[in-house]
C-alpha cells in the first residue's frame, strides 16, 4: 500500500514539474506578462496602453495602468506583435510560452518641433465679442500700396476714393460715411485725426504696416469717444519681431522714385529698437492727356520714425517712440511757377507743405501673482502745421495735441467676468487762417470711463461700456456702447452692436477740394470759437452675421 502511495505522489510531482515553466507559471489558454519600455537612462517604465495583436488576426489586447496584460491564445498562429507609441515594434514566437515580459526600445528622439502653418490673408476672429477683421501681410502685398489709404484697395470693409484731381490725396470711407467719422489710431492710440483728418494717410508707408484691424460700427469705449462710423487700428513693424534689415525701392516710367528702410538696431540685453525709413520724390511735370494740368503733383516726401523697447522678465511693458514727416507738394498747369504772384492772369497752380513731429510712449504692468490684472499708461504728443495754397485761396494751419489714457483691468471671480476702469484726457490747440479770416479754438477733454465683459459659456457674451467726458465748450456728454454675440450653430455667429460717438468738424482741412474752386468761401459762424458750430454726434447700430 505504501509503495503505491509513493508511486502516485512520484507521478503528481514530475507531471507538475514538466507542467511549469522557469517563472512556474502553467500552461494554459490565457498568456500573462508586463510590457515595458527601455528609457534612454537604462532603467524601465511600464507602458500603459501598449498594443498586443496576433499576426494577420484581430484579437489582441492592451496593457494596463502598471503595463501588465492577459491574453488569450490564438489556435491559428502563435507570432505575437507588440507595438507602442514612438517605440519600435517587436515580434515574439509564444510557442510553450505563457508569459511573456519584454522592453520596447524608443524609436525616435524628439526634442523639439516647429509648426509650420499658413494664415489667411484677411481674418476675423471667431471668439472675439467685438467684431474685428484683421489685414495682415499677404493682404496688404496684394495692393500696391506705398501708404495707408492705399492698403485697402482690396478690403471690401473700406473704400478709396480721391479727394480731388489736383492733390491726389486719396479719401476713405467706410459704411458710407467719409474717413474722419472713423477712428484711426496707431497700436490703440489716436492717430489720424484732427486737421490731418484727410492727408494723414500719407504719413504711414505701407512697408511699415505690419497688420491692420477693422472694426465697424461702435467700438470700445476704452479707445475714445470720436468712433462714428468704425476703428481702423495700424500696427506698425516692431524692434522685437521686424527683419534685421529690410530694403526695397520703385522706378517707374513717370520718373517717379520710392524707397523704404528697415534698420533693426541691437542696444543690449534689454533694449530693442527700431529704425524706419521713407522717401518718394516726383519731380517730372506730366501731362499726358494734354489738358494744360499736371496729371500728378510734384512731391518730395520724407518720413522717418525710431521706436525703443524695453524687455524684462518682470511682467513689465515700456516702449517710446518718435516720428517726422515732410511732404512737399506743387500742383496744377504745367506752366505754374511757386515763386510767381498769385493772380487771375498767372497760371494756376497748388502749393502743398505739411510738417508734423509726434512721439509717444507705453507703460504695462502685469500682476505675477495674478494674471488676469493689469494696469497701463498710453501717452502721445504732436505739433502739426501745414501751408497750403489753392489758387488765389491761402490756408495756413497749426495744430498741438496731448493724449494721456489709463486703463486698469481685472476680473469678478473668473474671466466669465472681466472689466475694465479708466480715465482719459484729449487736448487739442487749433489756429487756422483762410484768407484774411482767423479760426482759433482750443479743446480739453478729460473722461473716465469703464467697460463690462461677461462671457458665460463659449457661445454668448456681451460687452457693455460708458464712458463720461467733459467738454470744455461743449460741456458734459455720455458715450454708451453694447456689443453682444452668439454663435447660433458651429462656424455661424451673430453679432449685434450699438452705441455712441461724437466728434469736432474741422470743415477746411475735412474738405481742401473746395480750395481749388474759384468760388468765395464764406463760413457763417462764431469766430470767438472755431466755426460756430456744435459738436457732431451719431448713433451706430447694427447687426452682422458670420
Amino acid at each position: 500500500m505504501r509503495a503505491i502511495f509513493m508511486g502516485l505522489l512520484i507521478f503528481f510531482i514530475v507531471f507538475n514539474v514538466n507542467a511549469q515553466d522557469e517563472h512556474g507559471h502553467n500552461h494554459k489558454n490565457i498568456i500573462e506578462g508586463f510590457i515595458f519600455g527601455k528609457q534612454p537612462d537604462g532603467s524601465k517604465q511600464a507602458l500603459v496602453g501598449a498594443n498586443l495583436q496576433w499576426k494577420g488576426q484581430n484579437a489582441g489586447a492592451v496593457t494596463g495602468a502598471d503595463g501588465s496584460f492577459k491574453l488569450k491564445r490564438n489556435k491559428k498562429t502563435t507570432i505575437l506583435i507588440i507595438s507602442y507609441i514612438s517605440y519600435n515594434a517587436d515580434t515574439v514566437n509564444m510557442t510553450h510560452k505563457d508569459y511573456l515580459e519584454i522592453s520596447l526600445r524608443s524609436g525616435m528622439d524628439i526634442s523639439g518641433a516647429d509648426i509650420v502653418y499658413r494664415r489667411k490673408s484677411t481674418t476675423v476672429n471667431h471668439f472675439d465679442l467685438i467684431k474685428s477683421e484683421t489685414l495682415g501681410g499677404h493682404e496688404l502685398g496684394k495692393a500696391a500700396c506705398c501708404n495707408l489709404s492705399e492698403s485697402f484697395e482690396t478690403s471690401p470693409t473700406v473704400d478709396v476714393s480721391f479727394t480731388d484731381a489736383i492733390s491726389g490725396q486719396r479719401q476713405i470711407r467706410m459704411l458710407g460715411l467719409a474717413g474722419p467719422y472713423s477712428q484711426l489710431t496707431k497700436e490703440n492710440m489716436p492717430d489720424i485725426r484732427g486737421l490731418a483728418a484727410i492727408n494723414g494717410m500719407e504719413f504711414i508707408p505701407g512697408t511699415w504696416i505690419e497688420s491692420i484691424q477693422l472694426i465697424q460700427g461702435a467700438g470700445s469705449v476704452v479707445n475714445g469717444f470720436e468712433s462714428m462710423a468704425g476703428q481702423i487700428n495700424t500696427e506698425l513693424q516692431k524692434p522685437g519681431s521686424m527683419d534685421r534689415f529690410f530694403f526695397n525701392g520703385y522706378v517707374n516710367s513717370d520718373r517717379s522714385i520710392e524707397a523704404n528702410a528697415h534698420i533693426k538696431i541691437p542696444l543690449g540685453e534689454k533694449w530693442k529698437s527700431g529704425l524706419l525709413l521713407h522717401g518718394k520724390y516726383n519731380g517730372y511735370r506730366h501731362d499726358s492727356n494734354e489738358d494744360g494740368f499736371m496729371d500728378m503733383p510734384l512731391t518730395t516726401k520724407f518720413v522717418a520714425l525710431n521706436r525703443y523697447e524695453w524687455v524684462n522678465t518682470h511682467n513689465i511693458h515700456f516702449e517710446f517712440g518718435g516720428r517726422y514727416t515732410y511732404i512737399d507738394q506743387i500742383g496744377g498747369q504745367v506752366d505754374f511757377d511757386k515763386n510767381q504772384k498769385s493772380d487771375s492772369l498767372t497760371p494756376w497752380g497748388m502749393l502743398n507743405n505739411v510738417q508734423k513731429l509726434d512721439g509717444w510712449a507705453k507703460f504695462g504692468k502685469i500682476n505675477r501673482l495674478r494674471p488676469w490684472q493689469s494696469t497701463a499708461l498710453q501717452m502721445s504728443a504732436g505739433t502739426y502745421k501745414q501751408e497750403a495754397r489753392y489758387g488765389l485761396n491761402v490756408y495756413d494751419a497749426r495744430q498741438n495735441s496731448f493724449y494721456a489714457n489709463l486703463i486698469h483691468q481685472n476680473r469678478f471671480g473668473s474671466d466669465k467676468h472681466i472689466y475694465k476702469l479708466g480715465a482719459s484726457l484729449q487736448y487739442d490747440e487749433y489756429d487756422e487762417k483762410l484768407n484774411i479770416n482767423s479760426y482759433k479754438r482750443i479743446e480739453s477733454v478729460p473722461g473716465v470711463f469703464a467697460e463690462y465683459s461677461f462671457k458665460p459659456i463659449d457661445k454668448f457674451g456681451i460687452v457693455a461700456g460708458m464712458r463720461a467726458d467733459y467738454h470744455n465748450q461743449y460741456g458734459m456728454f455720455y458715450t454708451p456702447r453694447l456689443h453682444m454675440r452668439w454663435e447660433m450653430f458651429k462656424r455661424t455667429v451673430v453679432r449685434a452692436s450699438a452705441g455712441s460717438g461724437l466728434r469736432t468738424a474741422n470743415i477746411i482741412a475735412e474738405h481742401m477740394s473746395m480750395l481749388a474752386s474759384s468760388r468765395e468761401i464764406i463760413i457763417h459762424g462764431n469766430n470767438d470759437y472755431g466755426f460756430g458750430l456744435d459738436a457732431e454726434k451719431a448713433w451706430n447700430y447694427g447687426v452682422n452675421l458670420t
